[in-house]
């Protein structure tokens, strides 16, 4: 059975997001996509960070890291230097300066480089009292999940497609009207119309007699949001090329043991 995939909803707040469903795949496959998704795809975040003067309240360090967690977008062709081992391919240098008293933001980052430039520009960093102040050069470069979670693009999970599962002489209006449209649409005849926000305990704790929802084999509901870095659909995408590379690397290898 080929793969199919139905898009569900898709939205843009506070990042893109996206739900589908994938069907005809093995649970194996479908998991390895969402671990892709999770740690395959490179993305920029900054690394290193040189600090000439810090008098706020946060330490060197600690300051250094809710840098590092700040989103950053790019132009595609920097990321593509990025090799699947994660090592670093690209960098793009960012500088921060700020006197109290205020508070400092993500926008108050500069980059050298205008193809490059925070996703957020509201997000806290700190606030400076009078006579405080920050300065520093920073560092970003190309990473993947599995290095660090500020290599991260974004999150995603699945769950299996339901189907129900009526016997004879089922009371059909009676379970259709135990699901709120919010959790499960099921249509009078037992058909499901919109999976919702459906989830299968919710589901079992609502079956009546005769009636019963079980999980649909190869067939999934994905959920996928963007941190912001990248489009979502540009995130599934470079993960399911990381996953098909990565089969096609195994088949050569067992080709060789031939």
């Amino acid at each position: 059975m080929a793969m199919k995939v139905e898009i569900l909803d898709s939205g843009k707040k506070p990042t893109e997001w996206v739900k589908f469903v994938l069907e005809g795949a093995e649970i194996s496959v479908a998991n390895a996509m969402r671990q892709a998704m999770i740690m395959e795809v490179p993305i920029l975040a900054i690394e290193d960070v040189t600090i000439r003067q810090n008098s706020s309240t946060l330490y060197d360090e600690m300051l250094a890291l809710r840098l590092g967690l700040i989103p950053i977008k790019t132009d595609d062709s920097f990321l593509l230097k990025a090799d699947s081992s994660g090592e670093a391919q690209f960098s793009v240098s960012f500088s921060l300066k700020a006197k109290g008293p205020r508070w400092v933001y993500s926008g108050d980052i500069q980059a050298s480089d205008r193809k490059a430039s925070v996703v957020f520009q509201d997000i806290p960093i700190t606030y400076l009292e009078a006579g405080q102040e920050i300065d520093l050069d920073a560092v970003a470069v190309t990473g993947i999940g599995k290095e660090h979670v500020k290599w991260q693009a974004g999150f995603a999970f699945f769950r299996n497609y339901p189907k129900v599962i009526m016997d004879k002489g089922a009371d059909q209006i009676e379970f259709s009207e135990r699901f709120p449209a919010k959790d499960l649409l099921i249509t009078k005849d037992g058909k499901i119309k919109d999976v919702g926000n459906w989830s299968l305990g919710v589901a079992r704790s609502q079956v009546v007699s005769g009636a019963r929802i079980e999980d649909e084999q190869d067939k999934y509901i994905f959920y996928v949001e963007s941190f912001g870095q990248m489009p979502v659909g540009q995130l599934v995408e470079k993960a399911t090329e990381r996953v098909a590379a990565k089969f096609s690397e195994f088949a050569k290898k067992v080709e060789e043991l031939k």
